[in-house]
């Protein structure tokens, strides 16, 4: 009976020990999303303010946003804009009663 040849795969390694051949696989870790595709050994993942990372079983990432304090910025920032648009309709008026 004779051997077949060993054929690769993509990513494996083929290792002569002794009178053993292991068959292995490489080390590398890969993130596809559309086109792009994020390949290395090893996948450095930071987050910024505000956005949380965490794994949850072995073969799960898990992103997510905290909007609490987006939301309390928005909600200040259109308290401001009131306070401008009534300054700018006041001024308007004066400005109207001066023309007139």
């Amino acid at each position: 009976m004779q051997d077949k040849p060993i054929q690769l795969g993509e990513n494996l390694i083929i290792r002569n020990l002794d009178d053993k051949t292991l068959i292995t696989g490489q080390s590398r870790t890969a993130l596809k999303e559309g086109h792009f595709l994020l390949d290395a050994e090893v996948i450095h993942i930071e987050s910024g303010p505000g956005i949380k990372i965490y794994s949850k079983g072995k073969d799960t990432l898990v992103i997510s946003c905290d909007l609490t304090k987006i939301d309390a910025k928005i909600f200040d920032f259109n308290a401001r804009l009131e306070v401008v648009e009534k300054s700018l309709a006041t001024i308007l008026k004066i400005l109207k009663v001066v023309n007139t």
